[in-house]
């Protein structure tokens, strides 16, 4: 089956898969989620407020938010709704 639905989460959304007391990744003990890349940022759908060129991403190395130029090159985490 083809799925056409993938979008990026929020900042929020991957605020809810971080968890600050593990590191490389900081993904909770038992995630299903492998191959995580942890010396890079993931991009988030959100927009910085005041910047209209830049937006969030998460380092999951330790969970922090960074803003970003939209013209840097990183690595994506595409979801869909679940069922």
């Amino acid at each position: 089956m083809t799925y056409t639905d993938w979008r990026l989460p929020n900042i929020k959304e991957y605020g809810s898969l971080v968890d600050f007391g593990q590191a490389d990744p900081a993904l909770p003990t038992g995630s299903p989620f492998i191959g995580v890349i942890i010396n890079s940022f993931y991009w988030t759908s959100t927009p910085k407020a005041d910047a209209a060129s830049q937006a969030w991403a998460i380092g999951m190395s330790n969970g922090e938010n960074w803003n970003f130029a939209k013209t840097a090159i990183s690595w994506i985490w595409a979801v869909r709704a679940g069922e």
